[in-house]
């Protein structure tokens, strides 16, 4: 059956900003020994001067994030109310400073041991702390719940300027004239969060067609750019090379959710030749969206990679289809509404995603008629 969508919708959408690199061909920034989110910290706060402390007011979030129960807030079939609920009001205790990447973040720990990762507001075009946030709403929204915890706090800026002290990027954070940093706080992943390296032409899995896009869309936006003008050679011998068949139904459903969900947020720093923002939650886990700070830009572009990678889909979970035909943008702009003001999208982004939401249903919609139930992911 044709479902179609008849009417328009207007969503909202706020994101921030993942432990990750902001350029793809680096290790995902914040990967250490631990990874991210979910876990506590063993480790004794650092001593903290009293004086300082009776000076420094921490601000969390207005309120959590409300839930339907037609979509509660899960993060791998988990409720995460607990741990949003300590992200946004626990004191934070220790701060260390975040490894690699673009842009600047802090490892931080709260009062009751609780890890997170922080990443503030700052002059990175793909680490936009806002970005992150909507990212996660937009994922629960949804139904996903392959995201991160991540909710939106304000800290202190004297907090983390000793650590900065040394960094060059310090100087690109973005402190209000109350001398607080806002920012996107990560739950901290324990267990590691590995590349998935899918090889060459992985997106086969995704094709009801056996042939796939001489160019694939699924590397840097350079690299296929340059192909497509001929600066780069295209790599069509694969002999000799492994590629990777994938035909276990939850690995197949979970890469093309990720493709419809980069297309939503407009995150087109996915995919690089290092597999670095393409992770897992613990070796050979389950898919995690994570990384998300290059999505919802202040001036949506229309980035032909990201239709290219659309275009290059033709399975889809019927799950998927149902939450996007059936997106309640009441429900979501409530999501992120909670995170506080001032507001984290311009009625331009809103208006720019909706518009999205409706171009995936209605590519699924052309799929099905043109392809029948073999679109369909069982």
């Amino acid at each position: 059956m044709n479902l179609r969508i008849r009417h328009k919708v207007r969503v909202l959408v706020c994101v921030g900003v993942v432990a990750s690199a902001g350029c793809q061909d680096r290790p995902a920034e914040g990967f250490e020994t631990g990874d991210l989110l979910g876990g506590r910290a063993r480790a004794m706060p650092a001593a903290q001067d009293p004086r300082q402390a009776a000076l420094e007011l921490e601000l969390p979030s207005e309120t959590l994030a409300p839930e339907s129960a037609e979509r509660p807030s899960l993060f791998f079939g988990e409720p995460d109310r607990d741990l949003r609920e300590r992200l946004q009001s626990q004191p934070l205790t220790r701060v260390r400073s975040g490894l690699g990447g673009r842009s600047i973040a802090f490892r931080v720990t709260l009062e009751d041991g609780t890890e997170g990762y922080f990443k503030p507001a700052q002059e990175v075009s793909s680490a936009r702390w806002n970005a992150e946030v909507a990212a996660h709403h937009l994922d629960r929204e949804l139904g996903f719940g392959r995201a991160p915890v991540v909710v939106s706090r304000s800290f202190p800026w004297s907090r983390f300027a000793e650590i900065a002290e040394e960094d060059p990027r310090r100087h690109e954070v973005e402190i209000d004239s109350e001398g607080n940093v806002r920012g996107a706080l990560v739950a901290w992943i324990s267990g590691g969060v590995p590349a998935w390296e899918l090889g060459p032409q992985w997106e086969r899995c995704l094709r009801v067609e056996a042939n796939v896009p001489v160019i694939s869309a699924f590397q840097t936006n350079a690299a296929w750019i340059g192909q497509r003008s001929g600066r780069i050679p295209i790599e069509g011998d694969l002999s000799g090379r492994s590629v990777l068949v994938i035909q276990d139904p939850d690995k197949v459903g979970a890469l093309s959710d990720l493709v419809v969900f980069d297309y939503l947020i407009e995150n087109i720093d996915r995919w690089s030749e290092s597999y670095a923002n393409v992770r897992r939650r613990g070796a050979g886990g389950p898919l995690l969206f994570l990384d998300n700070g290059a999505g919802f830009w202040p001036v949506p572009p229309r980035s032909r990679i990201l239709r290219a990678r659309l275009e290059t889909l033709q399975r889809f979970r019927r799950e998927t289809f149902e939450a996007l035909r059936t997106f309640d943008v009441a429900s979501f702009r409530a999501r992120i509404e909670s995170e506080g003001e001032p507001a984290l999208l311009t009625d331009e982004q809103v208006d720019s995603l909706s518009e999205r939401v409706m171009e995936v249903v209605e590519h699924i919609d052309a799929m099905e008629t043109r392809f029948g139930s073999a679109v369909w992911i069982d």
